[in-house]
């Protein structure tokens, strides 16, 4: 698709090949299934908007690529950027690691607001050390890139990381308390 349609094709062909791969699986994941299941009466209602929850975080991560895209910025540059962007995805998977680990601790402690308090704030702290640690990593990671190996050809890719960061770490700073 990338070949004869560009990014567009590319994208097109990404999602195809999704669906194509995605159809096995839904049926090998409930081969016997009957509908004859007890299902609560809303479960269509909550699968859909699951469904375009999902949906819209996806579009939502690349949205910023595409629109740079049609708006015709320097294919290098938005070479640049799509690396960075690679960068800023690596660290968020730790801050969803912490979401995901913390979220049933702070489910115990709803009960207990002092101890609630405490541990959103002792996990929150742990996570923007981590999250510091983490982008000023990728900054010296993607400068080493960029300076001894991909050169010129993604010139500004550490500057792109570090703006990254910052958001990354904005993000970081937070986002424990936006899963308790």
């Amino acid at each position: 698709g990338a070949l004869l349609w560009g990014l567009p094709g590319l994208l097109v062909a990404t999602v195809l090949i999704v669906l194509i791969g995605a159809l096995p699986l839904y049926f090998a994941a409930n081969p016997s299934y009957t509908g004859s299941a007890h299902r609560p009466a809303d479960f269509g209602l909550l699968a859909r908007h699951s469904l375009v929850g999902m949906s819209i975080t996806t579009v939502g991560q690349y949205a910023d690529l595409l629109l740079l895209d049609l708006a015709g910025v320097n294919k290098q540059l938005l070479g640049s950027y799509s690396l960075a962007t690679i960068f800023f995805f690596a660290a968020s998977s730790l801050v969803g690691a912490v979401q995901s680990v913390s979220m049933p601790h702070f489910t115990t402690l709803m009960t207990d607001k002092a101890a609630f308090r405490a541990a959103l704030l002792r996990w929150s702290s742990w996570l923007t050390i981590a999250g510091v640690v983490v982008a000023i990593g990728a900054i010296v990671v993607a400068w080493l890139l960029e300076t001894f190996f991909l050169r010129s050809s993604y010139a500004g890719l550490s500057a792109i990381v570090a703006i990254l960061m910052l958001r990354f770490l904005v993000w970081s700073s937070y986002a424990v308390s936006g899963a308790a």
